[in-house]
């Protein structure tokens, strides 16, 4: 369990690739668990936040099938998968306490910078972890890792909003 989670820290500090994860249907479901679990931020909107985890898992794991399927690499979906999902959860475990700081201080705009700024860090550590995640299971150049990287993430951000729309009517 420990050289599993060492691993997944690894890919997220790029020292590990995909391809060093077993090819586990389990491993895959227990991630996307456990990077819906971690998207939970407060229980305040619990049902749209879980909707939405839910609904963003499911999409990155479609995502991916497509694009692997694409490039005839399918065989490659339990290892990429996971390692997204695992960078998910982590990014989100890691970025519990910015998001806590910015509830805090989100009336003062002098104040919300810092956390503004630490939350789009990572968010570019995020896309960075995707493009090598990507870039490894699709055989891509590390341009094109990025490019889809934030294509994914777009995609992501937009079902989510129409998600948003849609539980708002």
């Amino acid at each position: 369990m420990i050289a599993l989670l060492k691993l997944f820290v690894d890919i997220c500090l790029f020292q590990a690739k995909p391809q060093d994860l077993p090819a586990s249907r389990a491993l895959a479901g227990i991630t996307g668990l456990i990077a819906i679990i971690t998207s939970l931020r407060s229980l305040e909107q619990a049902a749209f936040a879980l909707t939405t985890a839910t609904m963003q898992v499911l999409l990155m794991g479609l995502i991916v099938h497509v694009a692997l399927r694409f490039r005839g690499y399918p065989e490659r979906w339990n290892q990429t998968i996971s390692a997204l999902y695992g960078a998910t959860a982590l990014i989100n475990l890691v970025a519990m306490p910015i998001v806590g700081w910015m509830e805090r201080v989100k009336e003062s705009p002098e104040a919300v910078i810092w956390p503004a700024l630490l939350g789009l860090g990572m968010t570019v550590w995020f896309v960075a972890i995707m493009a090598h995640v990507l870039r490894h299971a699709l055989d891509l150049t590390v341009g094109a890792g990025v490019l889809l990287s934030i294509a994914f993430l777009a995609l992501l951000l937009m079902a989510s909003f129409i998600l948003l729309i849609a539980m708002a009517t």
